[in-house]
């Protein structure tokens, strides 16, 4: 689709939703974004010491507010940056980003960090079994096999491993799996 099309279905969307917002009696639609400079602003007034502690009490709340979630999000990114995290709080980070993400390129931001931590320690467990399963998910079998079968190594009991295993052979059509 050129950008003539894009901008042509834009407008056209634009216009119906408005129809539809008068039709249902809505006078205004306003939606709040804040303001990305005031709140970079804002964490960059923080200390280290702040940042981390604002991180560590919010990962461990229960449940947290969109809003809340949003906080830590940009929390966890400044920290990470700074390397201020440890490898749990990493894995809890990506593993929030991956499971409240809406869109694609914010859950990539989740599993990038998942395979840091795959990088650091290839004996992950929890981190393996997401990215493989995420493998899985997005038909990336050969990815698969291989965290499946690492997994099945770190954990040869498993028989859940071992049946993920033989179901993504069978989908690759081999049959020397393990």
């Amino acid at each position: 689709m050129n950008i003539n099309k894009a901008l042509l279905v834009a407008l056209v969307l634009s216009i119906g939703l408005a129809g539809y917002l008068a039709y249902k009696g809505f006078n205004s639609y306003t939606v709040q974004i804040p303001d990305a400079n005031v709140v970079e602003a804002s964490v960059e007034q923080l200390t280290d010491n702040e940042l981390l502690e604002r991180v560590t009490t919010a990962l461990d709340k229960a449940s947290l507010s969109g809003q809340e979630l949003s906080q830590l999000f940009i929390w966890c990114e400044q920290a990470h940056e700074k390397e201020l995290l440890s490898n749990e709080q990493l894995f809890r980070y990506a593993k929030l980003k991956i499971d409240n993400s809406q869109q694609p390129m914010e859950m990539m931001a989740g599993i990038r960090v998942l395979k840091e931590l795959e990088e650091t320690d290839s004996n992950n467990v929890e981190v393996l079994e997401i990215l493989g399963s995420m493998s899985v998910q997005s038909g990336q079998l050969e990815k698969a096999k291989k965290r499946y079968q690492k997994l099945l190594s770190l954990q040869p009991e498993n028989d859940q491993y071992r049946k993920i295993l033989e179901d993504i052979c069978r989908q690759m059509g081999d049959s020397d799996c393990f």
